[in-house]
């Protein structure tokens, strides 16, 4: 625990927190308008009188950003991982939320994008050359718009069952992944595949049941002391979580490294089956954290994620989308409920969920959108659409404004009450 202090400490993180549970419970209507509310932990600070606990208020419903049947140029075309967002070098705003078909959309701002009709990273044309796995954009980094650097989700469950893998009806049954890069030099118009960032071993094991190895990653943000974070989902024989990953250089993808429980130095490019992380958040989080930014204003981490939990005025566990914060990555505030909303097929009706919910602040100066600056939040978000309760490839994205402020108060937004004090 001293050596845990003294590595905070080095850092320049605050060690102490005094978190505030909301009592406001979220209300949901599908899917003409959202009502939700949201209140996250604040830090106060030494020599300070404290500060006022944040909160994350909807403003507007839901709108459509890429509607699948109407704006696909390829079937395949369709938003399957969270989405991310750059500034490219010509002033336009890029953002992927892609298949395995890897595509982008492009505008002037964040709120005004279009589809480019173009495969960025295409699956079908590296295995046409020999290439391996599945692949989908998980991340993006760059320091010039021209220069897009990638984590990308590789996918080897098709691999496996060719070697003999069965799934025998279980649930993630030969499911093999790791995370490799990717790099672009034409703004992202174009990818290249490049090494692996994170993997245990080079196949799936012996005996294995469920998926193994590094599944997703949250998007890159880099911290108050200078350093980039990203956090990957493993699941494995000696971990299931989220592991934060540290890099000074995302350029580098030899260069991160996974927290091992006292410091960054669990280096997973190495492939080896025995080597492990240490989740961050255990007890917090029940799945995947699919966002991850930082509010200097604040001195916290916000993170999304989804989860079924019970809170204040729930006669059972509700799911939806929630948001968790922390002063230092390793602290993690109670979940807070953003919206309700299905997050699995068929469980609480058979026409809809939704999933890979992702913040970006379209005011941050952040060349990646990783920083809460202006208080003006897009919760974007996968729509299924299912037929009959069964999965299709029709998937919109849409996103619902957010706004961060200091505390509670009481909004109207077309006659509907969003929130009430």
């Amino acid at each position: 625990m001293r050596r845990y202090a003294e590595f905070l400490l080095e850092r320049g993180w605050y060690l102490t927190a005094h978190f505030r549970r909301a009592i406001q419970a979220s209300r949901f209507r599908m899917p003409k308008i959202v009502m939700a509310s949201i209140m996250v932990a604040a830090i106060p600070q030494a020599g300070s009188a404290g500060t006022r606990t944040p909160e994350l208020l909807v403003t507007g419903p839901v709108q459509t950003i890429y509607r699948w049947t109407t704006d696909r140029c390829d079937d395949e075309h369709l938003p399957d991982a969270p989405a991310r967002a750059f500034r490219r070098a010509d002033g336009r705003v890029a953002l992927l939320a892609t298949h395995r078909e890897n595509w982008l959309l492009l505008g002037d701002t964040l709120e005004n994008l279009r589809s480019e009709c173009r495969t960025v990273l295409s699956t079908n044309s590296l295995k046409a050359q020999g290439g391996a796995g599945e692949h989908w954009i998980q991340a993006v980094y760059t320091t010039n718009g021209r220069q897009i650097h990638a984590l990308v989700s590789q996918d080897f469950s098709k691999e496996t069952r060719r070697k003999g893998c069965r799934p025998n009806g279980l649930a993630g049954q030969c499911w093999f992944n790791s995370i490799a890069s990717a790099t672009s030099d034409d703004m992202g118009e174009t990818f290249a595949l490049g090494p692996t960032v994170a993997a245990l071993g080079n196949e799936y094991p012996n005996g294995q049941t469920g998926r193994f190895g590094f599944f997703t990653t949250s998007n890159i943000a880099k911290g108050p002391d200078g350093k980039n974070y990203m956090i990957a989902f493993t699941d494995s024989r000696k971990a299931r979580g989220n592991c934060l990953f540290q890099t000074e250089d995302p350029t580098n993808p030899l260069r991160w490294r996974a927290w091992g429980g006292l410091r960054f130095d669990v280096d997973l490019t190495l492939f080896s089956a025995a080597a492990s992380c240490v989740p961050i958040g255990v007890g917090v989080f029940q799945n995947e954290i699919r966002s991850l930014l930082w509010s200097p204003a604040h001195r916290l981490w916000f993170v999304v994620t989804t989860a079924r939990l019970k809170m204040p005025g729930d006669e059972a566990p509700v799911p939806g989308f929630y948001a968790s914060t922390s002063p230092d990555l390793f602290t993690w505030s109670p979940l807070q409920r953003i919206m309700k909303a299905p997050t699995r097929p068929r469980e609480e009706q058979m026409q809809y969920f939704v999933s890979y919910p992702s913040l970006i602040d379209s005011g941050s100066r952040s060349l990646i959108f990783d920083t809460i600056e202006a208080g003006s939040l897009w919760l974007f978000f996968t729509w299924h659409h299912l037929r009959n309760g069964q999965g299709t490839f029709n998937r919109d994205l849409v996103a619902v404004p957010l706004r961060l402020q200091p505390c509670a108060i009481q909004n109207y937004h077309q006659g509907i009450i969003l929130r009430t004090s």
